[in-house]
């Protein structure tokens, strides 16, 4: 899920702070742009964010200041964008993949929530982190399911997800359901890769593969997904 922050970063506006004028905490910075972190966040912590950020190739195209908080155990990312940014809900949504991006690839699984901000960091909506279940570390992916899928089953996905070489990328999210007697896996792809024929034959292999070897014959649909998990294309064994 790390091309998350993409969407998010698209929406965040150059701003000019005089640190003299309002305390926005300790500041870091990398070419264009700034991270102030309050006494409530580590060194470290800070450090990690950054470099976390500025991986991405969307963040070193845009100027923008951020400033990261704590709350009790929750960290707050806040970001300035337009009032009609806060309140476009497809948006938001992006805003909330992308606080548990961070909270999987920097703060290990912590609650994080990202707020979006006028120009004085006023918050003008607070996104946190989507909820996609229980996790389940794999390596360095995660596995959420939800209440309607027992820990013995996620488990055995996540074994198999392992001994398969599923778990060996980084910062994978994978997310396991049920609706009915089906289960439903659902696996962050790149766009258009939904419509790649030989993709959908390991795919539809794949669907057959949890079915027989982790769900004792159950039904089993791949859900193909955006990075928000909104659903591309759904495969079936044949």
């Amino acid at each position: 899920m790390l091309s998350i922050g993409r969407g998010i970063v698209a929406g965040i506006a150059c701003i000019v702070l005089l640190a003299a004028c309002q305390n926005l905490g300790t500041k870091l910075e990398v070419g264009d742009l700034q991270l102030y972190y309050t006494a409530r966040v580590t060194p470290g912590e800070a450090n990690d964010l950054i470099s976390f950020l500025v991986s991405h190739q969307s963040v070193k195209r845009a100027g923008k200041t951020m400033r990261l908080d704590k709350q009790r155990d929750t960290y707050i990312l806040r970001v300035t964008v337009s009032s009609e940014l806060a309140r476009d809900e497809s948006f938001v949504n992006t805003a909330q993949f992308f606080a548990l991006t961070l909270s999987d690839a920097v703060f290990h699984g912590a609650k994080v929530e990202v707020d979006l901000c006028n120009r004085r960091f006023k918050t003008l909506r607070a996104a946190p982190q989507k909820d996609l279940g229980t996790r389940l570390a794999l390596g360095k992916n995660t596995l959420f399911f939800t209440s309607r899928v027992t820990g013995d089953e996620a488990k055995r996905l996540g074994d198999y997800l392992s001994e398969k070489g599923f778990a060996r990328g980084q910062n994978m999210t994978y997310q396991l359901d049920k609706e009915g007697n089906a289960y439903l896996f659902r696996v962050v792809v790149k766009r258009g890769s939904q419509w790649d024929a030989d993709y959908l034959g390991i795919t539809k292999a794949m669907a057959y593969a949890l079915s027989k070897d982790v769900f004792h014959g159950a039904a089993v649909k791949v859900l193909l997904c955006d990075e928000t998990l909104k659903t591309l294309h759904v495969v079936e064994p044949t």
